[in-house]
């Protein structure tokens, strides 16, 4: 369904009635909630999605404390123009060398409770989150679960379809067309999407040690960065989407400048 025209009163009504025993102070803080609702004329939802987008709007304009994982990514604490906690956590691989380890992206934890235990801290705001951790097998199961419990695909629902159309296009245009797709998504989204893929694309660089080459990560993360259920087909494009976006990095993402946590993957390459 294409909530294009009603979804604003909807989400304006919701958040009406979330809103009505609160105090108005606390409805100051409309420049997130406007900027919502101007997506929200965009993007396709279904019920359960647009009732926690709009939940999701009430948290934030009350003041309350927002979950990072479910919460739509427009809504969470921004660093480096990605989620802190992705930030964080990308930062803490890159300097102690978690990309060394073995399967690190594809090994599942069975000890759920120190799972359990990092997502209480990261939504409490807990700064000593990122040391609760026994392996890097913890924080890359984290980091998986954080796309796969997004309310709306990184790739956003309104240009999901396009990014998997563009698979089947011819090479001499698909590097056009995808790098036009990436340009219109949001800022964060396509900050974070970059961000993701220069990580795997530089650890795919240490397959030696890590076990993973790029189709290894694309493979990991295909499942949690689309909405595929048992989809096959649609989780094959998926992995070649993710394929072509790592070995096309550069020319997709020509604008892509590293932090200074980050290694230079050119310069690893041509020096």
């Amino acid at each position: 369904v294409v909530y294009r025209f009603y979804t604003p009163w909807v989400l304006c009504m919701a958040l009406s009635s979330m809103c009505r025993f609160e105090k108005p102070a606390n409805t100051l803080r409309k420049k997130g909630i406007i900027e919502l609702l101007k997506k929200a004329t965009e993007i396709k939802l279904d019920d359960n999605r647009l009732y926690y987008f709009a939940q999701s709007a009430f948290l934030c304009v009350t003041n309350k404390n927002v979950s990072i994982f479910g919460t739509h990514i427009s809504l969470l604490p921004i660093h480096n123009e990605i989620p802190t906690f992705l930030s964080i956590a990308l930062e803490y691989l890159y300097q102690n060398e978690g990309y060394l380890t073995e399967k690190i992206f594809r090994i599942t934890i069975e000890d759920s409770d120190i799972i359990d235990s990092m997502r209480e801290s990261i939504d409490q705001g807990n700064p000593n989150w990122i040391h609760q951790s026994n392996s890097f097998h913890d924080l890359a199961q984290i980091i998986l679960s954080f796309f796969k419990e997004l309310p709306e695909p990184i790739f956003t629902a309104r240009l999901a379809e396009s990014f998997l159309a563009q698979v089947s296009v011819n090479e001499s245009q698909q590097e056009s067309k995808l790098r036009q797709l990436v340009a219109k998504l949001p800022v964060v989204n396509r900050m974070t999407l970059a961000r993701i893929l220069y990580f795997f694309k530089f650890a795919a660089l240490f397959e030696e040690n890590n076990k993973m080459d790029e189709t290894s990560f694309a493979v990991a993360l295909a499942p949690n960065i689309f909405p595929i259920d048992e989809n096959y087909n649609m989780l094959a494009l998926c992995i070649e989407l993710l394929q072509i976006l790592m070995s096309k990095f550069e020319i997709i993402f020509p604008n892509f400048c590293p932090l200074r946590y980050e290694p230079d993957i050119r310069v690893l390459f041509y020096s």
